[in-house]
């Protein structure tokens, strides 16, 4: 099930849950008010005994009724156990993106991992396997939707993938910016179980970067949480003197749809 489809149905239950609570209100309220009014009218004890128990039913049927679990069973076959995502600028034109990611999976003999995806809002982008993965996976970029930014693909296993193991793989995309449409943020959503996520920003002074900040949005709602670090800074060596700034933030279970992001603006 798409994580897109669990959500519909997740609001779809809790709307359905919200009516269904209107009618217990009702009919608890005609089980505590209209029989025991009833009740007191009447001088047949046996016709007092059968109202009162009946309103014990309904009671009892209406809460068992709403105690049970109504929200879809999310399975997945795999979960990420430690996701590193590098943004590496060279120049302001040409950037280097790494994905680098850990998966353990939960049944036998899966063939690969198949939810890999980025957005790109320059103009080219070229992604491969990292070389030292090659001899265990194969990387199959799926063709776009016309006019999309966003691109799919998936890692397969060469082998069968075994239960219970921890697998790690690399993707390493070369992005070209030469127009300068590249919007200023690295964003990840969490669409599956996670231990932790680590995402850095590496670039030279010259690049032209400003008031980088890390953002937490929940999917599901609208609170944002805002971080300020100080980066790392490296100074290159030759006769211009430039300083390469570093910037990684750690989330140790990121929270399920939810969605973590560097961003910055330009000088």
């Amino acid at each position: 099930m798409k994580m897109r489809d669990y959500l519909r149905k997740i609001t779809e239950g809790i709307i359905v849950r919200g009516i269904l609570s209107i009618i217990q209100v009702a009919v608890t309220t005609a089980a505590v008010i209209i029989i025991p009014a009833f009740t007191v009218s009447s001088d047949n004890a046996v016709l007092i005994a059968i109202e009162a128990g009946l309103a014990v039913v309904i009671l009892l049927t209406v809460s068992n009724f709403f105690s049970k679990r109504r929200y879809p069973p999310f399975k997945v076959d795999f979960e990420h156990t430690s996701n590193h995502y590098i943004l590496s600028f060279q120049n302001r034109e040409n950037i280097e993106y790494v994905r680098r990611l850990t998966a353990k999976t939960l049944k036998d003999g899966l063939e690969g991992f198949a939810d890999g995806e980025y957005t790109w809002t320059g103009n080219k982008s070229e992604a491969k396997l990292n070389d030292e993965d090659k001899d265990d996976f194969r990387l199959e970029l799926l063709e776009r939707e016309p006019g999309s930014k966003k691109q799919k693909y998936i890692v397969h296993a060469k082998n069968r993938l075994r239960q219970y193991k921890k697998y790690s793989y690399g993707v390493s995309i070369m992005l070209g910016d030469e127009n300068h449409e590249m919007v200023a943020k690295n964003s990840i959503s969490i669409k599956r179980p996670t231990g932790k996520i680590v995402l850095e920003l590496n670039y030279p002074n010259t690049v032209g970067i400003k008031n980088v900040r890390f953002i937490a949005r929940s999917e599901l709602g609208d609170q944002c949480i805002f971080y300020s670090r100080k980066p790392k800074i490296k100074p290159s060596g030759g006769g211009v003197r430039v300083n390469n700034y570093s910037y990684k933030f750690v989330v140790r279970r990121p929270k399920l749809s939810s969605e973590y992001a560097v961003t910055w603006e330009w000088e």
